[in-house]
């Protein structure tokens, strides 16, 4: 664990780095102690861990202060729509598709 936060922060010297972690609530402890000792690794680093979770998820990851939560609504149909308009560059999908 310790030095999955080591190869990171030097990875970050060169270029900034990005972590992503989908789906966090399906993460074993052993996955939730790995980013928390990242944390702590890469405080003064150029990196984001951007961690998405079902609503349900709960972890403080340490009351670190580098942590910001942000809560996300569900997009409407209208926002939907626009979307998959702009995926589909306005061709025609079957109904059961936009559902």
């Amino acid at each position: 664990m310790e030095q999955t936060g080591g190869e990171i922060q030097a990875l970050s010297r060169e270029k900034p780095v990005l972590v992503v972690v989908e789906e966090a609530h399906w993460s074993d402890a052993s996955t939730l102690a790995m980013i928390e000792a990242c944390l702590d690794k890469i405080v003064k680093e150029r990196v984001m861990i951007l961690i998405t979770g079902r609503p349900t998820f709960q972890h403080g990851f340490g009351g670190h202060p580098m942590v910001s939560k942000l809560t996300l609504n569900r997009l409407g149909s209208k926002q939907i729509e626009g979307v998959l308009a702009k995926i589909t560059i306005g061709k025609t999908l079957p109904e059961e598709l936009g559902r």
